[in-house]
């Protein structure tokens, strides 16, 4: 059951939505904002589902009628509108509209929750500012944007507004731990990878093709700390990933294990296996030589995000690590 005890992260909103819950103080309308896959309707979600609990006022009970059928997907009081295809219609709105004005019992509420409300047409938005402006009693509107600047003014100045963080690498490690669709191995890499988002983390998690890329990324990484593979090599190397549709997705797996992978060969504890310890590598200070790899990566991207030939980025990437830490 989705409540916010089973979400990870956002003690600020999390404090807040508990505070107006216990208090009977939640606004009419919340707009819930943030980065997509920040978790906005997951957050929206465990709302309703407090707000119509009748036994907790800021935790669903799981046992009442309200939140058997919510966990069975046909709770009657509440209403889901997200866009279909594209947008979301005016005939979305409309057809939910006269639902809400129906009479029911004095200590039912009822919720309509709009995910990705800035793909409202217009027409649709025209459509929910004249139910916010007579609002049936008892309701609670719960919207979510990645886009709030596209919602219009009059919309915006009726909610009450939470922006959602991005995650750190712990706490969505402990997100992934806890739904227990990974290996230990590859928690710790996904966790990274999604950037603070457990949206993304939960559409990595299950990619058939994470096993490839862990693997080129980490030939590649292995190669490029090895001084015998030589320029050339590499460079063929280069040619043949710079074809791949996903060349900056394996460009960030080679800058997460080739930093790891220096951090603890030059840094780390001497008991080290997955490489061995070339006598002709400088000993650095993690922190200096996480700044370098972060310069070195924000500048790489950029170049394979503005030049059309991707295999130039890749290159010019095994240029700059091999100078800086091998000597090349």
């Amino acid at each position: 059951m989705m409540a916010f005890k089973n979400l990870v992260g956002q003690p600020e909103l999390r404090k807040a939505l508990l505070t107006e819950l216990e208090a009977g103080s939640v606004s009419p309308v919340t707009l819930l904002t943030g980065p997509g896959g920040s978790g906005k309707k997951s957050w929206g979600i465990a709302l309703a589902r407090a707000l119509l609990c009748p036994v907790s006022s800021c935790r669903p009970c799981g046992v009442c009628l309200s939140c058997r059928q919510l966990n069975g997907g046909n709770n009657p009081n509440l209403f889901l509108i997200h866009p279909e295809g594209r947008w979301i219609k005016i005939d979305q709105i409309r057809r939910v509209r006269p639902r809400l004005y129906l009479a029911s019992p004095e200590d039912e509420c009822r919720v309509l929750l709009i995910s990705g409300a800035d793909r409202m047409t217009p027409e649709a938005g025209s459509s929910l500012l004249k139910l916010l402006e007579e609002p049936p009693e008892r309701l609670y509107i719960i919207l979510t944007s990645s886009h709030p600047e596209k919602l219009l003014s009059t919309i915006i100045s009726r909610c009450r507004r939470y922006v959602l963080q991005l995650l750190s690498v712990d706490e969505i490690t402990l997100l992934l731990n806890s739904e227990e669709i990974l290996s230990g191995v590859e928690v710790g890499l996904i966790a990274r990878l999604s950037h603070g988002l457990p949206g993304r983390a939960r559409e990595l998690a299950p990619d058939p093709a994470l096993g490839e890329r862990i693997k080129l990324a980490m030939e590649l990484a292995r190669d490029l700390v090895t001084p015998a593979v030589s320029a050339p090599d590499l460079f063929r190397r280069a040619s043949s990933l710079a074809e791949r549709e996903d060349l900056l997705f394996i460009l960030e797996l080679l800058y997460i294990y080739y930093r790891d992978l220096l951090l603890r060969l030059l840094c780390g504890p001497s008991d080290l296996h997955i490489l061995p310890r070339p006598s002709s590598y400088p000993r650095v200070s993690p922190a200096s030589l996480e700044l370098s790899l972060e310069d070195i990566s924000r500048a790489i991207k950029r170049i394979a995000f503005t030049n059309a030939h991707k295999q130039l980025a890749l290159e010019a990437m095994i240029i700059l690590l091999q100078r800086r830490f091998a000597g090349a």
